[in-house]
This record gives structure tokens, C-alpha cells and sequence, in this order.
């Protein structure tokens, strides 16, 4: 691992530790109606939600954890109705991306509550939601104004209360995410480390508040995995069962970031190996929204991961189909078309389109290994070569395909390496 790319990941841990206050409307709400549920009523299957996190057990299976009854009590926060009835139902509108409609709403609840940040915070998850879709920056200057004054409004509250301890974590959350994708890692760290204490300090204030778990618990889960994957960082005990159970709670005891513990817990599954928890808890998100693109990317993620690769395409081109300009949905169609072999030709098209127009570096890199893949598929080693040593000047770090190239032609002596998505060993990581 370079060192960037280490810088990277550890600012991620920070960053996504710190996603977890109203910054989880960008992501998913606990129940498709706006609705405050923090899980089904009535049906308790034994969910091992234990208030000694370090004392719980193993975490339980996906299935339960859908089922599960919450066994926190929701705490009245004394925020004003009007504010949380803002917050609920613009996270909704995020969710199924109807952004017209949630942009309308804070910019009115903006105006008419002046003292809130949530106004200005919403606009800045619209604009940051559409463009993490595309993997790109079109809405900059739109989402740099509404950080303006979010600021401003977080700055002018002298003695923050549990509400407003939310608000600027999702604030600095959200800033050091943007950092984070315009490679500004400074500022990311400076922002997430914020962001992360911030979820420290409302833990201290309202230990019996869950929402605070899902960054606590994504930090201690990534940093616990960084360490894993880096020789040179031994220092860190590894707490990724902590971390799991952690957010687990969070999923069924948080009032206001079930949503945003959907979607890590998504990530991590997959990480895990844990596929089917993926698919399931992914797929239950989609339902609950069925305009929503971004969960439908990880569920696809998690199909090619099992080798699932028909099902891998179906869902691309649903994500097609809901977002034709989701520029990222063309690149797994075409690296899941080339993992099945069934269509090299359409994987083509998708995949040198896509490297001509990336939404970064990155991308292109990954674009240019599947297209190597894609030639190696067809029985043409050198010009998968052509492509692989293409993708190593954007992505430098990448074993996999160092090994690739060292035994394009070796066929006999070597056994050939796999075609097929491989585990990541991070947040995001891409098949």
C-alpha cells in the first residue's frame, strides 16, 4: 500500500466515523414514509443488543438483524417539530432522489428558522448526493455556498446542545468527505477528526442516544482493518467485532442514522466475505426506495462478489435505467458482462467509453484493467498487456495486476490469474 493511498484510507476511517448525524440523510432513512421507526414493532428475535459492547457476543446474522426489535428508548431531544419533521421527510426525498423537491424544502426551512443549520446542511446533502452518484464535482459551487453559511449558522450557536452537536457532525462530516474525494487529505483530516470528536462528545452527553455508535463503530471497524493491511502500523488492537456490533446497535436502536448504519454495515458486509447479509440488507433498502441508485450499486458489488454476474448485470441496468448518466454504473455493467463472458463485445463499448470520460484517475485505471481482463478473455495476451500497463499509471499500487502482466504468456508454467472480483480490503473497494 503507497503511502497516498494509506493517507487515504486512514482519513476515510475518520470521515466515515464521523458520517453519522443528520449527515445520514444522504444515504437511507429508517422507514420509506418519513416516519421516526427504528425497526418493526412487535418482533423481538433475540437481537444480542447489549449496552457492554466489549461483553457482546458475536454479532448476529442479517436476517435477525432486519427483524429485530429495538430495545433502545427513543430520548426526547426538544428539537422544534417543524425541524425534525424537515429533517425526516427532505432525508426521504434525498433517499428516492426527488433533489427538486428536497432543495425546495431547505431553502424554505432555511428561511424560516435562520437559527438552524439544518436548512443550509440539506442543501449541502443535495448537492453532495448527486454528486457522489457520478463520481464527480458538477455541483461545486452550489455545494460550497450552502457549506458557507451552514458554517456560519454552526459557529454563531454558543452553547450546543444535543441537537445541534448532530447538525455540526454532519456538517464536518460531510466537509471532510468532499475533501477527502478532491484529494485535499489535510483538510480531511482536519475536518473528519473534528467530526469524529464531535460523535465523542455526544456519546459523552447522551450515552443512551445509539445514533453516536455508527461512527464510533465505522472508525473503529476501518481503523481496525487498515492496521490489518499495514505491516508498519502495528499499534492498533483490531476491534472490527466491536465495531460491527457497534453499528449493528445503531441499526436498530438509532433515532435519527439508522440509515446511514444500513448502508456501512452494506460495505462492511461485503468486506467481510458476508454476501448475502449484503444483498439482503441492500435489497431491503432499495425497496424501501425505488428510485435510490446508490445502494443498488453495492447490492450489484456484493452479486459479483458471490459470482453472480447475471444478477450483477440486472441490477446495473437497473441503475441504467433509473439514472441513464451514472457514469459508474457503466463501468460494473461492463466489468460484470466481461467477468461472465457472455457479451465481450457490449463490455467493450461500455468500458472504452467509460476510460475516455472517467470520473477520475482511478476509475480510468480500474476501466483499463477490465479492459486488459476483456483481451485475455479472448485469447490475446499482448494487448491485455497493453491495457493492464495503461491502468498501472493511474492506479500504481495494484498487485493484482503487476501480477497479471508477469504471467500473461506464462500459461503452462504458472496458473493464470483470476478474472473474477477479489475481496477489497477497505471502504469502497472495487471489484
Amino acid at each position: 500500500m503507497s503511502a497516498r493511498r494509506l493517507l487515504a484510507a486512514l482519513v476515510g476511517a475518520a470521515i466515515l466515523g464521523a458520517l453519522t448525524s443528520a449527515g445520514a440523510q444522504q444515504v437511507q432513512t429508517s422507514a420509506g414514509n418519513g416516519a421516526a421507526s427504528v425497526g418493526p414493532p412487535g418482533r423481538n428475535v433475540g437481537f444480542p443488543i447489549l449496552r457492554d459492547l466489549k461483553a457482546a457476543p458475536v454479532a448476529s446474522k442479517t436476517p435477525s438483524l432486519l427483524e429485530a426489535t429495538p430495545h433502545g428508548t427513543p430520548l426526547d431531544l426538544h428539537v422544534d417539530p417543524d425541524l425534525e419533521s424537515a429533517m425526516r421527510t427532505g432525508e426521504d426525498m434525498i433517499l428516492d432522489r426527488r433533489y427538486d423537491e428536497a432543495l425546495a424544502l431547505f431553502r424554505a426551512t432555511a428561511d424560516g428558522h435562520k437559527d438552524s443549520a439544518l436548512g443550509p446542511l440539506g442543501q449541502m446533502l443535495v448537492w453532495q448526493s448527486q454528486m457522489l452518484e457520478n463520481g464527480d464535482f458538477a455541483h461545486r459551487d452550489e455545494y460550497d455556498a450552502a457549506v458557507k453559511e451552514t458554517g456560519t449558522r454552526i459557529d454563531a450557536v454558543k452553547s450546543p446542545g444535543t441537537w445541534d452537536l448532530m447538525l455540526a457532525g454532519g456538517y464536518n462530516g460531510v466537509r471532510a468527505m468532499h475533501a477527502m474525494r478532491e484529494k485535499h487529505y489535510l483538510r480531511a483530516v482536519d475536518d473528519g477528526w473534528s467530526a469524529l470528536s464531535g460523535m465523542k462528545s455526544l456519546k459523552k452527553k447522551e450515552p443512551d442516544l445509539a445514533d453516536s455508535d455508527v461512527g464510533l463503530g465505522t472508525y473503529d471497524y476501518w481503523r481496525s482493518v487498515i492496521t490489518r493491511n499495514v505491516k508498519w502500523i502495528p499499534f492498533f488492537s483490531d476491534k472490527r467485532r466491536q465495531g460491527i456490533q457497534e453499528i449493528e446497535r445503531a441499526f436498530v436502536d438509532a433515532q435519527y442514522t439508522r440509515p446511514i448504519a444500513q448502508l456501512v454495515l452494506v460495505f462492511i458486509y461485503i468486506d467481510e466475505h458476508r454476501y448475502d447479509d449484503a444483498i439482503a440488507l441492500g435489497e431491503d433498502m432499495a425497496a424501501k426506495y425505488p428510485h435510490n441508485t446508490l445502494v443498488r450499486v453495492q447490492v450489484g458489488r456484493a452479486y459479483s462478489r458471490k459470482g453472480r454476474y447475471d444478477d450483477a448485470v440486472k441490477i446495473y441496468e437497473k441503475v441504467l435505467e433509473l439514472q441513464p448518466d451514472n457514469k459508474v454504473a457503466h463501468y460494473f455493467l461492463g466489468a460484470n458482462l466481461v467477468y461472465g463472458g457472455k457479451d465481450l463485445d457490449r463490455a467493450e463499448t461500455l468500458l472504452t467509453k467509460f476510460v475516455a470520460d472517467p470520473p477520475g484517475n482511478d476509475w480510468r485505471g480500474w476501466g483499463n484493467e477490465r479492459l486488459g481482463d476483456l483481451w485475455m478473455k479472448r485469447g490475446d495476451p499482448d494487448r491485455a498487456v497493453e491495457f493492464w500497463k495503461k491502468s498501472q499509471k493511474d492506479v500504481d499500487d495494484e498487485e493484482g495486476v503487476k501480477e497479471k502482466i508477469a504471467h500473461a504468456h506464462d500459461r503452462k508454467a504458472t496458473p493464470q490469474p483470476t478474472l473474477t472480483p477479489v475481496a477489497g480490503k477497505g471502504p469502497g473497494t472495487l471489484p
